[in-house]
C-alpha cells in the first residue's frame, strides 16, 4: 500500500504526502500535509486556538520556559542585536517614559500628530516623534514629527554637531 486517500480533500496521494502520527509513528494521519496545515492555521487563528494559547501562556510550563530564557547570558546583556536593556539603564528609562508620555498625549488629544514629515513633507510614511529638546520631564512633549527616513538622519546630524 503506497497510496492513501485524504479524508478532507478526497485526493489519492502517495504516503509521503501524509504526516506520521505522534502517538504511533508506524501509521500515517488521515489527512494530507496540505489539508493538515490549512486546518491548523484556521484553528490557530480561531477563538478556541487563541484561548488555548492563552491558557498555555498562563501555565507553569510557560513560566519555566520564560525563566530558562531569562537565565541566558543574551537576556542579561540585552537582545541579540546589541541593544541595551532599557530597564537596566537609567537613560533608557527616561527615554521610555518620554515616549510613553508622547503616545498618551496624542491619544488624549493633548498633542496633535502632524499629517506630514516636518523635514521632507512625506505624507505616506509612518511618523515618529523626535524629542529635539531632550527627554527630561519638562521637555517630554516637545517633539518634531519626522518620517522614518529623516529621523535617523536628524540624530546623525545632531551627533556630528555636538
Amino acid at each position: 500500500m503506497s497510496e492513501k486517500t485524504c479524508t478532507v480533500c478526497k485526493a489519492t496521494l502517495p504516503l509521503a504526502e501524509f504526516r506520521k502520527r505522534r502517538k504511533d509513528s508506524s501509521t500515517v494521519a488521515s489527512e494530507c500535509r496540505k489539508c493538515h496545515n490549512t486546518n491548523s492555521l484556521k484553528w490557530k487563528h480561531s477563538f478556541k486556538g487563541v484561548m488555548s494559547k492563552a491558557k498555555y501562556l498562563n501555565s507553569e510550563a510557560y513560566e519555566a520556559q520564560r525563566n530558562r530564557f531569562k537565565a541566558t547570558e543574551s537576556y542579561r546583556l540585552g537582545n541579540a542585536r546589541g541593544m541595551r536593556n532599557r530597564w537596566a539603564d537609567p537613560v533608557g528609562r527616561i527615554k521610555h517614559a518620554a515616549r510613553v508620555a508622547v503616545r498618551s498625549a496624542v491619544r488624549r488629544g493633548k498633542i496633535v500628530k502632524a499629517a506630514a514629515c516636518e523635514c521632507c513633507g512625506d505624507i505616506t510614511s509612518k511618523l515618529q516623534g523626535h524629542h529635539y529638546a531632550g527627554y527630561e520631564q519638562e521637555n517630554r512633549l516637545s517633539v518634531r514629527w519626522l518620517c522614518f527616513h529623516c529621523h535617523p538622519e536628524v540624530h546623525r546630524l545632531e551627533s556630528l554637531c555636538g
